[in-house]
């Protein structure tokens, strides 16, 4: 059809439109697809992980053979958690949403005052959302590692993570520009079907796992008491 169209031999124009809307239609659904079973795997992943670095952090067996032990124990709170993310999220969003659209009311009624007044308030609402962001990292660890549930969890991340913004934030953020410099090399496969996303999707994948390990031993540095002083 391609070479047709090019040639000028197009047909009747129902025939190039059904084509297009052919192609444009199979390549969605492989994307789809494919973003859809990285996503299924993501789920079943994260919490196997997560498992498999508690035990090997507490000294027991971590082989793979133990995936499916570790995603009994460790899928029902992440899914938990995920929710618990959700809600909390949406939450946030509808406070920021009702403050900003009354805000925003008054600061137009300010004029070139108002106008400075809401860009402070748009580098506060960033601010706050990197700070909070921060002092939440903690709360799945808290949950799997202190079988703490979630609110409990959320009020021991937010415990645990005190006075440690910098190191949290800051590991956080390289990993983070190390996954966009990674995924922005391997962009050109992400339109492969099927296997273009499993492959786009393998940046992302590490850097979570170096996360993980981090939040866990970070977790487990600041709740764990210090060993004492062995006599020479």
């Amino acid at each position: 059809m391609i070479q047709s169209i090019m040639s000028g031999n197009i047909g009747n124009q129902d025939e190039v439109l059904q084509y297009f809307v052919s192609e444009i239609m199979s390549r969605m659904g492989s994307v789809a697809f494919g973003s859809f079973l990285a996503v299924v795997l993501t789920v079943i992943a994260t919490p196997v992980t997560y498992g498999l670095i508690k035990r090997a952090l507490k000294n027991e067996p971590a082989g793979l053979e133990l995936a499916l032990d570790s995603l009994k124990t460790t899928f029902v709170p992440y899914i938990l958690y995920y929710i618990g993310m959700i809600v909390l999220g949406f939450a946030v969003s509808i406070a920021v949403v009702i403050s900003s659209v009354i805000l925003g009311l008054i600061f137009s009624l300010l004029k070139v005052f108002g106008m400075i007044l809401l860009g402070i308030y748009v580098i506060g609402l960033v601010a706050a959302a990197v700070y909070y962001g921060t002092r939440i990292l903690l709360w799945f660890p808290a949950m799997l590692l202190d079988n703490k549930g979630i609110m409990d969890g959320l009020k021991q991340s937010f415990t645990v993570s005190k006075g440690s913004f910098k190191p949290l934030f800051g590991i956080t953020l390289l990993v983070g520009l190390a996954i966009a410099v990674g995924s922005g090399i391997l962009s050109f496969l992400g339109g492969i079907p099927l296997i273009g996303p499993l492959v786009t999707s393998v940046v992302p994948t590490v850097g979570l796992f170096v996360l993980m390990v981090f939040y866990m031993m970070f977790y487990l540095d600041k709740t764990q008491p210090a060993a004492p002083p062995q006599d020479v």
